[in-house]
């Protein structure tokens, strides 16, 4: 592997003057600076994905969709209604996740957060390492921001009304599902319905071994709807329903006989954002946005097997509400162009966990936070520099039932990142920035009887986690001419976190636990990406690895990936009877041993190889606007293998096919 990386790094920095006139990628990022940037310009190790490149695999959650990205990953994921996220070793709990730049704050113990049908993803927006300036708490190891469909991705142009509809199906635990959308805009509103379903039974892993109480039923509602009265002006509404229900375990990310009680389990997330945009033309000084939104996560589970606690009704609740505002000013100070974004947010949580007799303070206890802050960030055009340096200060305050006393604390973070335009075709780009996390609900007033004899102590004195991270790397984009209209795209970075005061459990006694800060962790890698398109070839290859240790006790942090290899190779053709594209992916892992001491949840993994095929038809055709017709098999040769930050095994082969018609 470290000859890999080597090869590819020399590559990635190669830049020499005769190369053909480079061409700009296409991706439009606005999660890194909270401004639009072309990819090829961001500041930081960053990946934007839709279009062909997350569908050609047919991924049935978000965290499917990642999984192709370097030090990208997926915890428990083989319940996809339970996975979390892992970016640069770091787990969910460090990670920001938005939809439409609305916070998913929710995290339960093995509850999951990202539900959302892969079918609204127009994009996904991914920004690794400290973002903590401008996303706020929680975004040490990065941020995943969800951008949703709107009507005019189901409109051709000069379309007012328009119809879609999908039909996919799996055979992996048999999933049957299908969505529809309506769409229609007039000068001045458009509005978007969506609807979906699915049903699947228990999944098969590698080998064909079924994981019982793995079946699932999910649907989704969604509409959006942005009224324009103005060239200026832009009022968006958005509601959305995320249901699933299915057979699970009261601890469904472990296997038998860790898992718990069998139960039936049912998930209801439901979002609203209201969104206003204002931007005067002629006046570069305002570019303004505001937000509120209101989310809430509801998740039921009563017990259905046999026994004292046959019957037993859990509910698991999680509001989120928040507003957020920012302005952008453009304007030239001692001849240097410049754009000043201030902001402010405000933030309320509140999470209440029920059961009969109980309010369950052991593992969900009726807690509540709140937070403020303030931010402001400057981009300095200095000719083929950039600098941009970024402040804010942000007051959490959390309260619980399990302790009299509350948890508060000022923060403040800062962020300096700059770029260098080497050529036009290669741009450098480094960063020191700061990140923090303020303890959970969960971390801060969990507390009470466990089960087995053991008990959870509640630490209302807990530091938030904070992190100095630095990162080089470097962006760059060329024709080879090896055919018409091709293009190379080379990106890499190296990274460095110092992590002080990381919240984690740790034994205070043989049958006591607590979370605890450690005080001393770093977290240290390299990722590189490669991407190559023309009119008849495609391929890509992304590479990374993380490691993590954690220094107070001289030992590997847990949750952190092996290094892992993900490539694509493709070709497109035109035939008589429409385009086709078809091609090959392989995911390959090298073996995880440095894993905790003692380590009793997930322990080393083995390494791996899995393969897949994709292809996609459209067809000439003059019935409908536009029809696609996709299959993908996924895991080809049933392998059985475990990623390490999972408990699970992955799905084992499973052969996708789609249908999709506009019209």
């Amino acid at each position: 592997m470290k000859k890999i990386f080597i090869a590819a790094a020399s590559i990635a920095f190669l830049s020499p003057a005769a190369i053909a006139q480079p061409v700009a990628l296409s991706e439009v990022l606005s999660t890194a600076t909270r401004t639009e940037r072309n990819l090829l310009d961001a500041l930081s190790s960053a990946d934007v994905l839709g279009g062909p490149t997350m569908g050609q695999a047919q991924p049935r959650s978000l965290g499917q969709a990642l999984q192709t990205l370097p030090n990208v990953g997926v915890q428990v994921g083989t319940r996809s209604s339970v996975e979390q996220l892992n970016i640069r070793g770091l787990d969910d709990r460090r990670v920001v996740l938005k939809v439409d730049g609305q916070r998913r704050n929710f995290r339960g113990e093995y509850k999951g957060r990202t539900f959302l049908s892969p079918s609204l993803l127009k994009q996904v927006e991914v920004v690794r390492g400290a973002s903590s300036v401008l996303q706020g708490s929680g975004a040490l190891a990065g941020v995943v921001n969800v951008v949703t469909k709107d009507a005019a991705d189901y409109l051709a142009p000069g379309q007012t009304l328009g119809y879609a509809t999908t039909a996919f199906g799996a055979s992996n635990g048999g999933l049957i599902g299908g969505n529809v959308a309506v769409a229609g805009r007039t000068q001045a509103l458009d509005v978007l319905i969506f609807q979906e379903a699915t049903t699947m039974g228990n999944i098969a892993l590698g080998g064909t071994t079924e994981l019982p109480q793995s079946n699932l039923n999910t649907r989704q509602t969604f509409l959006k709807s942005t009224y324009t009265p103005t060239d200026a002006t832009a009022i968006q509404l958005a509601l959305a329903n995320s249901y699933d229900r299915g057979d699970a375990t009261s601890n469904p990310v472990r296997k038998a006989p860790f898992a718990g009680l069998n139960n039936d389990r049912r998930a209801d997330q439901n979002d609203v954002r209201l969104r206003l945009t204002h931007t005067p033309i002629g006046n570069p000084l305002v570019d303004a946005q505001a937000q509120a939104s209101f989310g809430q996560t509801l998740i039921t589970e009563v017990v259905t097997q046999n026994g004292t606690s046959r019957g037993r009704r859990d509910k698991t609740r999680y509001t989120t509400k928040g507003l957020d505002v920012q302005n952008t000013s453009r304007f030239q100070a001692a001849g240097i162009p410049q754009a000043v974004t201030l902001g402010a947010e405000y933030g309320i949580d509140d999470q209440r966990g029920g059961r009969p007799g109980n309010n369950r303070k052991e593992l969900f206890p009726n807690a509540e936070s709140s937070n403020w802050a303030v931010f402001a960030q400057n981009e300095l055009d200095l000719g083929r520099w950039d600098i941009v340096p970024g402040l804010r200060y942000e007051h959490y305050e959390l309260k619980g039932d399990t302790l009299k006393r509350s948890n508060q604390k000022g923060q403040v973070t800062t962020k300096v990142a700059t770029g260098f335009r080497l050529s036009d075709a290669t741009r450098l780009f480094a960063s020191v920035g700061q990140g923090f996390r303020a303890p959970l609900l969960t971390e801060a007033f969990s507390g009470g009887t466990l089960g087995g004899g053991l008990t959870l102590i509640p630490n209302a004195n807990l530091k938030p986690e904070r992190s100095i991270s630095t990162e080089v790397g470097a962006n760059h984009v060329r024709t080879v001419g090896l055919s018409a209209n091709d293009q190379l795209v080379l990106r890499g970075a190296v990274f460095h976190s110092r992590l002080e005061d990381l919240i984690e459990r740790q034994g205070v006694t043989a049958t006591q636990f607590q979370f605890r800060n450690v005080p001393k962790a770093e977290t240290y890698g390299a990722e590189l990406a490669a991407n190559y398109t023309s009119d008849q070839w495609f391929g890509s290859a992304a590479i990374g690895q993380t490691r993590g240790e954690n220094k107070t006790a001289s030992q590997p942090l847990l949750d952190v990936p092996p290094v892992k290899l993900n490539t694509t190779l493709g070709r497109t053709a035109k035939h008589a009877v429409g385009e086709w594209r078809t091609g090959w992916t392989m995911e390959a892992a090298t073996k995880q041993t440095r894993v905790p001491r003692n380590d009793l949840l997930v322990g080393a993994s083995k390494g791996y190889v899995v393969h897949g095929l994709f292809t996609e038809l459209r067809p000439n055709q003059t019935m409908f606007r536009d029809m696609t017709v996709g299959i993908a098999a996924n895991n080809l040769f049933d392998k059985r293998y475990r990623r390490v930050t999972s408990f699970l095994d992955e799905t084992g082969l499973d052969v996708r096919a789609t249908v999709s018609i506009k019209f």
